[in-house]
């Protein structure tokens, strides 16, 4: 990043690591420069960046689950909390014919 003094910005995606020259007025995009095409060294560089990857993927995968299980269970406390907070008699609701 430059200074604040400088019309434009040099940012670099953490993603896929290519640099953008910004202009800090407008917002526009002046320059991407890609980096070069990193390769692997060894085929098993490569495995064990794809085994790595997988890992994060079912770790994810896992969270989002327990999540979602975490979140059914909260709802189904509430329900169960809602249902036995009413009143109910047995009564039938009275009509709004009844009012007038």
């Amino acid at each position: 990043m430059t200074s604040k003094k400088a019309k434009t910005l040099k940012i670099r995606c953490p993603h896929c690591h290519c640099t953008m020259k910004i202009d800090a007025g407008s917002g526009d995009v002046l320059l991407v420069e890609k980096p070069e095409n990193r390769e692997v060294e060894t085929f098993e560089d490569a495995l064990e960046i794809e085994r790595r990857h997988e890992e994060r993927k079912a770790g994810l995968f896992e969270e989002a689950i327990r999540l979602e299980r975490k979140r059914k269970q909260l709802l189904e406390k509430k329900f169960k909390e809602s249902q036995s907070s009413t009143d109910d008699d047995g009564s039938p609701p009275p009509s709004p014919f009844d009012f007038a």
